[in-house]
């Protein structure tokens, strides 16, 4: 009788390889498929700009970084609400913008590069509001920020293109692609031992599930 997940039963302990499907292959394979597809989907915000005099080992980014990838191995659903949330402010932003003389040419790009921090103000004045900043040179204007620079004070807020935007992303497209035929050969091992009617471990449905 076919079975979507095999029918096998037996509980096992660690299998070796290379006589039989091995425990160590598919710990491997489904590990390296999930960080792989979680470090290109993840794009974090712009980077603190002192980050470019640190040494890798303590650069913001890069543990900020893990932190995201270790909540998209426990609570994926966070990682799409994270995005989601930045979709909504950033389309709010740009009909606000789009209301504002000057700024009509506002896209989702550009909408989108201010909610992940592209618009930064140097200030060394205490501010009454925030006393906090004294000492800071520069200061990452938020969504709220730059809709209220554009209201009150417009010439301050550079004209950026949206060619220009798209110049600074650092995706990699051939990483993409090597991800997709990684991820698309995992799905395709899983789907071929469903029709032979073997097991698949819970590993490999939980990532499926993902």
């Amino acid at each position: 009788m076919f079975t979507v997940f095999g029918n096998h039963t037996e509980l096992v302990s660690w299998t070796a390889e290379p006589q039989r499907r091995g425990s160590f292959g598919i710990l491997s394979s489904c590990l390296v498929t999930i960080f792989l597809c979680l470090w290109t989907a993840l794009h974090l915000n712009i980077p603190h700009y002192s980050d470019a005099t640190h040494p890798w080992y303590i650069k913001r980014q890069m543990w900020r970084k893990l932190g995201w990838l270790t909540l998209g191995l426990l609570a994926p659903e966070m990682i799409v609400y994270a995005a989601w949330d930045q979709w909504r402010k950033a389309k709010k932003l740009k009909k606000a913008m789009h209301d504002e003389e000057g700024h009509k040419d506002w896209s989702m790009v550009h909408a989108f590069y201010a909610v992940m921090g592209g618009f930064v103000v140097d200030s060394n004045e205490e501010s009454p509001l925030y006393p906090e900043c004294a000492q800071r040179k520069r200061i990452t204007l938020s969504p709220t920020g730059v809709q209220y620079i554009a209201e009150h004070h417009s010439h301050l807020l550079p004209h950026v293109e949206e060619a220009e935007v798209r110049d600074k992303s650092k995706a990699n497209a051939l990483a993409k692609f090597l991800v997709c035929i990684q991820a698309g050969w995992f799905v395709l091992q899983c789907i071929s031992r469903m029709v032979l009617s073997l097991p698949i471990t819970l590993l490999e449905v939980r990532w499926i599930q993902q």
